[in-house]
């Protein structure tokens, strides 16, 4: 527990055999539930998920898609379970290594006690190794967008999937869906800026771990999260916030 709340995270993993058990073995020891999901990775992440869960059967579960669905698939997996299994708080963590367990807190705490709703990584302040070009480039332009789209204006680091969220947000979250493939952040933020939902970002360091890199190829991605942008700019203006209920605020 962290503060009292019961922590959970999430764990998407494609493919993912290498890095895995350095990721469960730095969690810190406050996480109450790491859920894997292994979204039809072809190597043997799923075994290694498994071995790890069998050293701390009721704190790492894995879940196994079938077949490849997208991260944004395998977040939303894991953010049902994550409810189900009474977490407060739930974090997501990307299996590739890219992501400091260490920085974990600092996103918890940007959601305690008079905190926001839902915490975002912000490599643009504090990188541990210089980020490629195009994704620096591409990460800009699709931030600037979301931007607009959400009508958060001090958003930072759109594309940053280090995230945690207070359970009161994901419950008015996972009703709407998630964008199955890599534009889930932006998609995310949309929906919670119309929610109403308030967003903060956190510094991280970016780690770029030898001999890993992120699957993520902004060029051919880009033109996908772009009509997502646009569809999601097009709600912000032309249709009325979701109703679950509770008034929205507006993006703060």
């Amino acid at each position: 527990m962290h503060d009292g709340r019961r922590i959970a995270v999430v764990i998407p993993a494609l493919d993912e055999e290498a890095a895995l058990g350095g990721v469960l073995d730095g969690l810190p020891a406050f996480v109450d539930l790491a859920v894997v999901v292994d979204d039809g990775s072809r190597d043997g992440t799923a075994a290694e998920a498994g071995r790890r869960a069998a050293r701390s059967p009721g704190r790492i579960e894995v879940i196994e898609h079938g077949r490849t669905r997208g991260v944004g698939a395998a977040i939303e997996t894991g953010y049902r379970r994550a409810l189900a299994a009474g977490a407060d708080a739930v974090a997501v963590l990307g299996g590739d290594g890219q992501m400091d367990p260490a920085a974990l807190p600092a996103l918890l705490e940007a959601i305690g006690p008079g905190g926001a709703d839902y915490a975002k990584g912000d490599r643009s302040l504090r990188t541990a190794s210089p980020m490629p070009f195009v994704r620096r480039f591409g990460g800009l332009l699709l931030t600037a967008l979301t931007r607009l789209a959400t009508g958060i204006d001090d958003l930072r680091d759109a594309q940053n999937g280090y995230t945690a969220i207070r359970r009161e947000a994901l419950e008015r979250l996972l009703p709407l869906g998630l964008y199955p493939g890599y534009g889930v952040p932006n998609d995310i933020l949309i929906k919670l800026a119309r929610l109403g939902c308030t967003v903060r970002n956190v510094p991280i360091p970016a780690r770029y771990p030898p001999g890993g890199g992120s699957k993520l190829r902004i060029p051919a991605v880009a033109p996908r999260i772009a009509l997502l942008l646009l569809r999601g700019l097009c709600s912000r203006f032309f249709l009325p916030p979701p109703s679950d209920g509770r008034p929205a605020a507006g993006p703060r």
